[in-house]
């Protein structure tokens, strides 16, 4: 009996331990994958204003 109990305590830790690494993996993809989102959008905030810009400077040049 007395075995079993700490086969049991043994396992839950060992499952424990895993769920830790685990929920630690899944926060850093998370936090890779809205890195990446987050680079998509400035680069793109970044493309959209320089494109407004250059327009912008043609017009004025223009007229």
């Amino acid at each position: 009996m007395e075995l079993l109990k700490r086969f049991l305590q043994s396992l839950a830790l060992v499952l424990f331990m895993l769920a830790m690494l685990a929920l630690g993996a899944l926060g850093i993809y998370l936090f890779h994958l809205l890195g990446v989102w987050m680079a998509r959008t400035t680069m793109r905030t970044v493309v959209g204003l320089t494109s407004i810009v250059v327009m912008l400077t043609l017009f004025v040049m223009r007229s």
